[in-house]
């Protein structure tokens, strides 16, 4: 009853708090959509600048009390929980007005769900019909699951993927096999599933922070989906930070060897997007040179756009992300 009380108290204050946005910058909204999507908000409650909107959806009323958000949608209020994707998903078509409205006067949408079950792996794909009909520029963020799951729940996550690349711009798959796998058997697995959040909260910022406040190289929206459009909705995405005289080189070389990048991947590119994050005394001409040669060097076929930004605040001297 506790923990009850302090969630609802948390949920009356969340559009209070929320931080001023200039009029000028894109409305971003992020889409918590099944009982993993919706259990990521809590951790991610307060970490994302210049976020306008949060939305839960679920087919479970349960999920939906526990998650912070702004706006939630119930799918399927008067019948049975659907076990299977199939029936989610018929009953998600249904409410397509609902989330319509709940997405209303946004630019951008992040749509982070868990895939292997009925609600994520149903829903989020008609919430990315949604937002592409209205001209939202949508980026997708599905959580695959363990191989010790099953092959059936793998297969259905597989489905849910392809089905939700065929609609965002593009598609980052969280694995959470690949995120076991690098940190090995003796790793707790409370710390393997915080890798999702984590490079989600990554993701992000990487957009959010370029596209919302003044940069030193500026990309806009048409350029991300220029770049995006290249690879038909699949992406792959890694980052890296660094400190001191060779920071620029460390970040860097982080994001190419990150888990769910890879240089093999970076090579097969056809489209990068890149943003540095750096501090202003860090910023120099010669490193933001040497960071956009090297991409270009690793993905000599790709259509590439940059951005970068002086940030005081940030913890690191540098801060690499390549999509």
């Amino acid at each position: 009853p506790r923990e009850d009380a302090d969630i609802s108290a948390i949920k009356e204050t969340t559009s209070q708090i929320r931080r001023p946005i200039d009029s000028a910058s894109p409305a971003i909204g992020l889409v918590a959509v099944g009982s993993a999507g919706c259990g990521m908000l809590n951790s991610l409650h307060g970490k994302l600048p210049f976020l306008n909107s949060t939305v839960a959806i679920d087919t479970s009323q349960l999920a939906l009390y526990r998650a912070l958000a702004d706006q939630y949608v119930l799918i399927g209020a008067h019948a049975d929980k659907p076990s299977d994707p199939n029936a989610a998903r018929f009953l998600a078509k249904a409410a397509k007005r609902e989330i319509q409205e709940a997405v209303a006067g946004l630019d951008i949408v992040f749509i982070l769900s868990g895939m292997g079950g009925a609600a994520g792996t149903g829903i989020s794909p008609i919430v990315a019909d949604v937002t592409r009909a209205t001209g939202i520029l949508t980026v997708a963020a599905p959580v695959s699951p363990f191989s010790f799951e099953g092959d059936r729940r793998l297969q259905i996550a597989r489905s849910g993927v392809n089905a939700l690349s065929r609609r965002a711009e593009a598609t980052v798959v969280l694995s959470n096999e690949l995120y076991a796998s690098s940190a090995g058997a003796d790793e707790l697995l409370n710390a393997v599933l915080e890798q999702a959040p984590a490079s989600f909260e990554h993701l992000y910022r990487s957009i959010a922070m370029i596209f919302c406040q003044q940069s030193v190289i500026g990309i806009d929206q048409e350029d991300f989906r220029a770049a995006m459009s290249c690879g038909n909705g699949h992406a792959v995405f890694g980052y890296g930070s660094a400190d001191g005289k060779k920071a620029v080189v460390a970040a860097l070389e982080a994001a190419v060897s990150h888990v769910m990048l890879g240089q093999t991947a970076l090579n097969r590119a056809t489209g990068v997007y890149v943003a540095v994050e750096a501090k202003p005394d860090a910023l120099k001409m010669a490193s933001l040179s040497r960071i956009l040669k090297t991409v270009g060097n690793y993905a000599p076929n790709a259509l590439c756009f940059y951005g970068a930004i002086q940030n005081a605040g940030i913890e690191h001297d540098y801060h690499v992300s390549i999509l």
